[in-house]
């Protein structure tokens, strides 16, 4: 006799489903508080270039304007060596088109968006590299001349536990960050005993998740200098931590409130 589950093997509501496909559902960009200052950003238009200047003037005098940002402009902690702890704006250099070079504020939206038009930034090209193969190479040209970009602590996130890190010693190309090396078994053995070996190399394209609501984040700074972030995300204590160190307050002072995705 047929063993019937109540769960498993049962067509199950999902219990988000009928606030998103009715439209009642709130996204990060749907809240409304007094006050609000709407964030647009300038980006590059260039792969990759130097920065050589941003001017502000024309943005600044367009009416809702509140400020234009620049790298230089955010209160980003900065290291024992006097270096920001994190990037968040290009400041020196543009390593992908849509780098984000400036930040307009304004009291709506269509304000913000129409002052970024008014930015004016004055590049210098650089080389660009474009393929993988050829950017991993000894003599590829930089793809950042900083050395700047890379993100390992982030990139560990989502690393097998069989991975290990490369040695120090490892002798890695200048646009190589880190390396990641995976182990099972005796692979010289594998080969040895094996009746055929098939050697090839596979390719993908690009793939990155396809979200129903915006990428916003709303802040809400508090009189006691705490910090209440409303953004769409599944990593709360992640970004809690990323918060607090980019500028430097107690992690306690932040608070994130993951917002349907």
């Amino acid at each position: 006799m047929a063993t019937t589950y109540s769960a498993v093997g049962q067509r199950a509501k999902r219990l988000d489903s009928p606030p998103k496909l009715t439209g009642a559902e709130q996204f990060t960009g749907d809240l409304k508080i007094s006050g609000l200052l709407h964030a647009r950003i300038v980006g590059s238009t260039y792969a990759h270039a130097r920065i050589v200047s941003v001017d502000k003037e024309a943005a600044l005098a367009l009416p809702g304007v509140a400020a234009v940002l620049t790298a230089d402009d955010l209160p980003v902690r900065k290291d024992e060596n006097g270096q920001p702890v994190a990037q968040l704006l290009a400041g020196d250099e543009a390593l992908h088109v849509g780098h984000a070079v400036a930040l307009v504020l304004a009291t709506s939206d269509a304000v913000a968006l129409d002052a970024t038009e008014l930015v004016a930034v004055e590049y210098e090209p650089l080389d660009v590299v474009s393929d993988l193969d050829e950017a991993i190479k000894p003599d590829a040209p930089l793809v950042s001349s900083a050395r700047s970009g890379a993100f390992d602590e982030e990139a560990a996130m989502h690393n097998a536990d069989a991975a290990t890190g490369g040695g120090e010693d490892e002798s890695l190309p200048p646009n190589v960050s880190s390396s990641v090396n995976f182990e099972r078994g005796d692979v010289a053995a594998g080969f040895a005993a094996a009746d055929e070996i098939v050697e090839l190399t596979l390719t993908s394209l690009t793939v990155h998740q396809g979200y129903i609501e915006p990428q916003v984040a709303l802040v809400i700074p508090e009189r006691s200098g705490r910090l209440t972030v409303h953004t769409s995300t599944q990593g709360a204590f992640h970004g809690r931590g990323k918060v607090a160190n980019t500028l430097g307050l107690p992690i306690e002072d932040v608070n994130i409130i993951p917002m349907p995705v």
